[in-house]
Parts: C-alpha cells; sequence; structure tokens
C-alpha cells in the first residue's frame, strides 16, 4: 500500500502525491480487472489479443526504421559520392599547385 508522509505537505500536494503512487503501483488497475469474474476462456482471448496487439505495435515501427534505414543509406551514398567528388578536385589542386610550385622554382 503506498504511504505519502505529510507532515510538512499541504494536504492537496499530499493527495496528489498519493494519486501519483497508486496509479504508478497499479493498485486500481487491479481493482477493476477484480471488480467482476472473468472466465477462463475470456482471460486467454483477452491476453492473446494483447499479444496481437503488442505484435502490430511492434511491426509497424519496425516498418518505418527500416524505410528510414534504406533513406539514410541513400543519403549517405550520395553523400558519399559528393565526398569523393570533392576529395578529387582537392588532390587536383594539390597536384596543379605542386606543379605550378616545380614551374616558379626553374
Amino acid at each position: 500500500m503506498p504511504k505519502v508522509y505529510s507532515k510538512n505537505i499541504p494536504f492537496d500536494r499530499a493527495l496528489r502525491l498519493f494519486r501519483r503512487k497508486v496509479d504508478s503501483s497499479g493498485i486500481l488497475q487491479e481493482v477493476r480487472k477484480r471488480e467482476y469474474y472473468e472466465k477462463p476462456a475470456q482471460k486467454k482471448q483477452r491476453k492473446l489479443n494483447q499479444i496481437k496487439r503488442k505484435r502490430k505495435k511492434l511491426t509497424i515501427p519496425r516498418k518505418k526504421r527500416e524505410e528510414k534505414e534504406k533513406e539514410f543509406n541513400q543519403l549517405a551514398n550520395q553523400m558519399n559520392h559528393q565526398v569523393r567528388k570533392q576529395i578529387q578536385t582537392l588532390i587536383l589542386i594539390k597536384i596543379l599547385t605542386k606543379d605550378q610550385e616545380e614551374d616558379f622554382e626553374l
């Protein structure tokens, strides 16, 4: 059972803290679940439905993540191509500047 010590706390704040602790401990959910008798077959069906919902929730983000990974890989390939071009141009510039320096030395 959640406890809140409210010696130095106003009643409203203590009540709010107590409600948060009760919600986080799951007491209200347990009470609502046990309010009515649930047949074993209904329990199994409810649990199966929960599993199906969880699987559905997990598969949707996985698809989105895979799509985003594909987009990222395409962008990375484009960036790699651009970076390669930039590196090639830098190398060419260095080669040209070395050639020009040699021309000046002569």
